[in-house]
């Protein structure tokens, strides 16, 4: 049922998006914040365990992995 309606919502926004293009960074800023939301809402409880210096770093890492991820796909992105 989740799958049918996400495939059922992509091919409405693929209709509409050339009506509705002026609202696109609203659309996006609404979608951005609610995958933040979701991820800080999972992250946090996590956060305040004690973890070892090792599991500390590695979380840093994958932290600044995933910045620089999104920063480099961001940059290609926009070169077009």
């Amino acid at each position: 049922m989740a799958g049918t309606v996400t495939a059922l919502g992509g091919l409405v926004g693929y209709v509409l998006l050339n009506r509705l293009e002026d609202y696109l960074p609203y659309f996006l800023v609404a979608a951005s914040s609610s995958f933040v939301y979701v991820a800080l809402a999972d992250l946090i409880p996590q956060l305040q365990k004690r973890l070892s210096l090792r599991q500390t770093a590695a979380q840093v890492a994958w932290l600044l992995a995933g910045i620089g991820l999104v920063t480099l796909v961001s940059g290609l992105a926009h070169r077009h």
